[in-house]
């Protein structure tokens, strides 16, 4: 499972339909996510990244990522992390928006595609694939940059949050105007809280689906 790099050497079908699974990291201690995308158990990286990485395979709508897979996607974003506050590049954020939105696009639709085990109609896992598809499209306000004009992402955080408590995920604290949201550092500790979440998110889903005590 460590090993991404082969992952086009598995039987795409039978992995992803397989009644059981496929085994992900499920002894990580999660109740409380990290504050900080750089801290994410590199465990939960590589889990998220085999069964993304699958999907995105199965149907990549024509796009390619050989190269530059799920892993090194979800690795960069966490070193673009750690040294964003070192750096005089305004646009790191919209980077990173960009390379999560990327998996986001594929992964909501896929998984009730092909993941024949993940029962796509119960209310929690409906929530939470409903909750990829909001943080998804804040990611794209901030890769088209509108930030609090139009179709925004002031406004769609506050969709987010409503999504995350239903779902009993920390709350995140939204100012209540639009000039305090923008403040640099109100509006990347939002960002990459929402980044954390687009990821936990996704483990919460593969962990509890596609584990297989038999594997």
């Amino acid at each position: 499972m460590d090993n991404v790099e082969k992952i086009e050497d598995v039987p795409i079908d039978s992995l992803l339909q397989k009644e059981g699974g496929y085994s992900v990291e499920t002894e990580i201690d999660i109740k409380e996510y990290p504050l900080q995308f750089k801290k994410i158990h590199e465990k939960i990286i590589k889990s998220i990244s085999l069964y993304l990485q699958l999907l995105w395979s199965a149907n990549p709508h024509g796009k390619t990522i050989v190269k530059y897979n799920v892993l090194n996607i979800l690795e960069n974003a966490k070193m673009l992390f750690a040294t964003r506050y070192h750096t005089d590049n305004i646009y790191v954020t919209r980077h990173i928006a960009a390379d999560l939105r990327e998996i986001g696009l594929f992964s909501g639709f896929n998984i009730k595609r092909y993941l024949k085990n993940i029962d796509v109609e119960r209310l929690d896992i409906k929530k939470r694939l409903e909750l990829n598809d909001s943080i998804v499209e804040y990611f794209s306000t901030i890769v088209h940059f509108n930030y609090i004009s139009g179709y925004n992402s002031y406004g769609k955080i506050k969709t987010i949050n409503e999504e995350l408590k239903i779902l009993g995920f920390p709350d995140i604290e939204i100012p209540n105007t639009e000039q305090d949201y923008l403040e640099d550092k109100i509006f990347d500790k939002i960002f990459e809280q929402v980044s954390i979440i687009f990821v936990m998110n996704h483990y919460e889903i593969f962990s509890e689906f596609l584990f297989d005590e038999d594997e």
